[in-house]
C-alpha cells in the first residue's frame, strides 16, 4: 500500500494533466520526474532513520509485551517517538528551509528552472517527513503487539483518501504537480491517526505532546530562522554561484544543529537517560553537561 500511493499519483497526474489540462506527455513526464527523483527521494532520507528504527525498537516491544509488562511496553513506545521526532522535526523543518540549497547542492546539473522546481516541491514535503517517520514507527509497534494486519487496514483507508484528494486536485485546479506533495501529507497524515488509535486501543498507551512534538517543533522553528539567515547572509557576502551555496549550505546547517541540538536541551524537552539511548548518547551527554544545557 505504500509503494502503491507513489504508483497511484503518479498514474493520476500524468492521466489527469493530459486528459483534462491538455499538457503534453513529455512535459508532464519531465516534470513528474523532478518531483518523484529529487523531492521524494530526499525527503525519504529522514524517513530511511526512522524505519531503521523501527526495526530496532520492535523486538524489544514484543518482548515486553508477551510478559504483559504494560508499563515497560508503554514506556518503550513513549522513547522511541519522542526519539523520532527529536531527528524527523528539525529533518523536516531544515529541508522545508533550505530546500533549493539543498537541491543545487546535490544536483547542480540540473537547470536553474527544475532546481527552483524541486526546490519548492521538497519544500510541500516538509510535513510529510515527520508524518511518515512516525507512521512508520506505529507500523513496528503494531506488529510488535500482534496487531500486524491493522497498518495495512490502515493503510487502505488512507490510500483511498488521498487518491480522492489527488484527483480532485490534479483535475479542478491550476496547482499541477503540486497537488501531489499534498496528497501525500495527507497520506501520511491519516496513517499517523489511525495506526495512533490502533496503539491506543491495543497498548493503552496515552501519547505526550509537549516534550514529544511542542519542544522540538519550536526549537526547530528557532534552528530554522537561524539557519535560513546564515545561508543568505554567506551568501550575499561570497561571490554567487555554486561555491558560494554549498558554503552558505554546510555553515547554516552546522549552526542549524547547534542551536537546535541547544535548544531542545534548554527546553527541557530531553534528558539525560533518553539522550544516553541515542547512538553517541555518552558523548552527546559529557558536550550538554559542558556547556550547562541539562536540566537538573
Amino acid at each position: 500500500a505504500y509503494n502503491a500511493s507513489s504508483l497511484i499519483n503518479q498514474s493520476i497526474y500524468i492521466g489527469l494533466m493530459q486528459s483534462v489540462h491538455a499538457a503534453s506527455y513529455e512535459e508532464v513526464l519531465m516534470i513528474n520526474g523532478i518531483y518523484d527523483t529529487q523531492a521524494v527521494g530526499l525527503s525519504n532520507i529522514p524517513i530511511a532513520i526512522a524505519s531503521a528504527m523501527a526495526s530496532a525498537i520492535l523486538p524489544s516491544i514484543a518482548g515486553s509485551f508477551e510478559t504483559k509488562n504494560k508499563k515497560d511496553v508503554n514506556q518503550k513506545i513513549r522513547t522511541a517517538i519522542k526519539t523520532i521526532m527529536f531527528i524527523a522535526i528539525p529533518a523536516a523543518v531544515g529541508m522545508t528551509v533550505l530546500a533549493r540549497p539543498i537541491v543545487w547542492l546535490l544536483y547542480a546539473s540540473l537547470e536553474e528552472e527544475s532546481i527552483d522546481l524541486a526546490g519548492w516541491l521538497l519544500a510541500a514535503l516538509g510535513a510529510s517527513i515527520v508524518f511518515y517517520s512516525l507512521s512508520t514507527l506505529s507500523n513496528a509497534i503494531l506488529q510488535a503487539v500482534g496487531k500486524a494486519t491493522r497498518p495495512i487496514i490502515n493503510a487502505l483507508i488512507a490510500l483511498a483518501a488521498q487518491s480522492a484528494v489527488a484527483s480532485l486536485l490534479v483535475a479542478f485546479t491550476d496547482l499541477g504537480i503540486y497537488s501531489l506533495p499534498i496528497a501525500v501529507t495527507v497520506y501520511s497524515f491519516l496513517m499517523c491517526l489511525l495506526n495512533g488509535i490502533s496503539v491506543k486501543q491495543a497498548t493503552g498507551y496515552q501519547q505526550e505532546f509537549i516534550d514529544t512534538f511542542f519542544l522540538p517543533f519550536w526549537a526547530s522553528v528557532l534552528m530554522g530562522v537561524l539557519a535560513f539567515g546564515v545561508y543568505h547572509g554567506i551568501v550575499w557576502l561570497m561571490p554567487k554561484g555554486y561555491a558560494g551555496n554549498a558554503a552558505g549550505l554546510l555553515l547554516a546547517m552546522a549552526v542549524g544543529v547547534f542551536v537546535y541540538f541547544a535548544a531542545v536541551l534548554k527546553f527541557g524537552a530531553m534528558g539525560s537517560e533518553e539522550l544516553l539511548s541515542l547512538p553517541g548518547g555518552k558523548m552527546i551527554v559529557r558536550f550538554a553537561a559542558k556547556l550547562h544545557l541539562l536540566k537538573k
